[in-house]
């Protein structure tokens, strides 16, 4: 019994230099030239802060620039991904145990979904080790809305969105704008204007970045970010929905016609008859596709009449 206690305590210890190793490597090479906005919105004192976002636009990153931050302070963090085989075998809450007990202080857990009842063992973390302060993040929306009622009260979540234009001015063009508000905006948009005329025309720029610019891979290979941009797309119909929702074959062929139908049309205001004898489906089941898109990011929904009776619609 002393014998394998002790083989199963040299394991942990070799496991835990592994991840620590390969956490250093990739936080010591990520790059902090460019960071996303929302790096100064969130609050980081909260304990537990959960990241979502489409596929592809840029979380890890994001991830790794914060724990770099953090690790120039000298605080001792650890940045993993959850798709790690060590997971497969492992509780996340023992594993976060034993680095609280060599006085990690943040954990950073990467595509968290792809751990079974991630969203439990979090809640646990939160109530177990008051000292640890986690982030996590996940390219599953939609698990992240399922299981976030384990965490109510508890995580604070925040969406990352695709790069905004000033964002993409930025990291393609190294062209810095202000953030102007909408009250100095209409105070003087002529002057505004003007200082934002003199460093670039923004119109053809503009046309540049609705074809390339939503998400920041399109810096890896220009050529292929279309292709790249289809296959996250799919990814998301075929793999996320399914595992989520339980959707069957037939329903993936007829999202990815709905999705092809409505990318064809815009603008364009749903007629949801219409869109349901298209697509082959029920109108029910078709409000219930276009909810699957909007909560897997690859659809934005805007309102109407968002007042009054007309809001039931």
């Amino acid at each position: 019994m002393i014998l394998c206690f002790r083989i199963v305590s040299f394991t942990q210890m070799y496991i835990m230099e592994r991840l620590k190793e390969l956490s250093g490597r990739r936080i010591n090479h990520v790059s902090m030239d460019f960071h996303r906005n929302l790096m100064n919105e969130i609050h980081w004192d909260e304990r537990i802060i959960g990241i979502s976002g489409a596929r592809g636009s840029g979380k890890t990153t994001f991830l790794l620039q914060r724990a770099k931050i953090l690790s120039e302070e000298g605080k001792h963090v650890l940045y993993v991904s959850v798709d790690d085989f060590y997971f497969s075998a492992n509780r996340l809450v023992l594993f976060a145990e034993e680095f609280a007990k060599y006085g990690g202080v943040c954990l950073f857990l990467d595509e968290v979904h792809k751990y079974p009842n991630w969203s439990q063992e979090l809640k646990n973390i939160y109530d177990s080790l008051p000292e640890l302060n986690v982030v996590f993040t996940s390219s599953s929306a939609l698990e992240l809305y399922k299981g976030k009622y384990d965490l109510s009260r508890r995580a604070v979540m925040y969406d990352m969105q695709g790069l905004s234009f000033r964002e993409y001015l930025e990291l393609k063009h190294r062209i810095l704008i202000p953030v102007y508000p909408l009250t100095e905006i209409l105070k003087k948009p002529a002057d505004i204007t003007a200082s934002i005329i003199r460093v670039l025309r923004p119109l053809p720029v503009f046309e540049e970045y609705l074809r390339e610019g939503i998400y920041p891979f399109f810096m890896e290979q220009p050529l292929s970010y279309t292709e790249k941009l289809l296959s996250t797309t799919a990814l998301v119909i075929e793999t996320d929905l399914p595992s989520v929702f339980h959707v069957d074959y037939q329903a993936v062929i007829k999202l990815k016609r709905l999705l092809s139908l409505i990318s064809s049309l815009v603008p364009y205001t749903p007629n949801v008859e219409k869109l349901a004898r298209q697509t082959g489906v029920t109108r029910d089941t078709l409000l219930r596709y276009l909810y699957f898109l909007e909560r897997s990011h690859l659809v934005l929904w805007l309102s109407r009449d968002p007042t009054g009776i007309n809001y039931m619609k």
